[in-house]
């Protein structure tokens, strides 16, 4: 056996960690979203007004731009003042369009309800609902099957030499 025989399985191996890795954290950041959405419809709501509303246009060489939708608003709990700034769970837009049409329903000086996570007010949401990639959602099953067939096929690879 010569070094050269034994280093694309190793590779593969390395490689397949890492492919596995990468799905694995796409399947637990999708789930986290999903989760904490889920139980922010059964949070508390209160009042509040927002005190800021823009769309951050994000450059990326090569790629699409990205687009960040900025919300502040203040809220009161107990008699305790809170700033938030996350409109929901998930992704941020992908559009320009989609970015535009949350900053409208949120403008300067408007009321809003916020939900509030209980024993955690710090912890809030203008909408329950959630916002996910569901291409990302649906290849990262696809991404961690890939890394364990790179694993299988490498382990077995090393065992035959």
């Amino acid at each position: 056996m010569s070094m050269d025989q034994a280093t694309p399985p190793k590779n593969s191996l390395i490689g397949g960690l890492i492919i596995l890795v990468i799905g694995l954290g796409l399947i637990a950041y999708n789930g986290y979203n999903i989760y904490r959405s889920s139980i922010s419809g059964s949070w508390p709501s209160v009042k509040g007004t927002v005190q800021s509303s823009s769309v951050k246009r994000i450059n990326r060489a090569k790629k699409s731009d990205r687009y960040q939708v900025n919300i502040v608003y203040k809220y009161e709990v107990e008699g305790k003042s809170y700033n938030g700034s996350r409109v929901r769970f998930g992704e941020q837009p992908d559009t320009s369009m989609e970015a535009d049409s949350i900053v409208a329903k949120y403008p300067v000086k408007s009321e809003v309800t916020v939900y509030y996570q209980p024993g955690n007010p710090e912890e809030a949401v203008l909408e329950t609902s959630i916002s996910i990639n569901f291409i990302t959602l649906l290849l990262a099953p696809l991404i961690v099957l890939f890394g364990l067939y790179l694993l299988y096929s490498s382990l077995k690879q090393l065992r035959e030499v």
